[in-house]
């Protein structure tokens, strides 16, 4: 008879153990979730940030755009483009370089068909293929003079 009175008295124990036991544990998960939707709300506070910031530096790219293409009036503002400093710089650089090859190739053109200022000299106006009567008649509204 010892052994049924030891185990009524070890299932009571066993039962408050269990049911400790599994007070801890719904208290350990308690904590577990509290710290879970703690981090989820940085995670979301940073995601945000990391938005803003996003946002403020497409902003800060695009006025930086505008700033060159004001600073740069002798280079079409369609030639300078992308989506950072770098892009920027790159695009202003081989614009620059397009316009100053598109300058030099206009003055060279310019420079090669230029024609003397003012009228060209006068000279009497040629004869040779002229009829003998376009002759005389070109001899009289002269007035006879040569």
């Amino acid at each position: 008879m010892t052994d049924p009175e030891q185990n009524n008295t070890t299932e009571p124990q066993t039962i408050t153990e269990i049911q400790g036991l599994l007070e801890t544990e719904r208290q350990a998960r308690a904590s577990a979730e509290a710290e879970v939707a703690k981090r989820e709300s940085v995670i979301a506070e940073i995601s945000t940030a990391a938005n803003e910031a996003k946002q403020s530096l497409a902003d800060t790219v695009n006025a930086y755009k505008a700033l060159v293409i004001r600073s740069n009036p002798s280079v079409p503002s369609e030639l300078i483009s992308g989506n950072s400093f770098k892009e920027i710089d790159i695009s202003l650089d081989s614009a620059r370089s397009l316009v100053s090859k598109v300058r030099l190739a206009v003055e060279t053109e310019i420079a090669s068909g230029k024609v003397p200022a003012g009228a060209p000299p006068r000279s009497a106006p040629d004869t040779e293929n002229l009829s003998p009567r376009e002759k005389i008649q070109y001899a009289l509204s002269k007035g006879g003079k040569n």
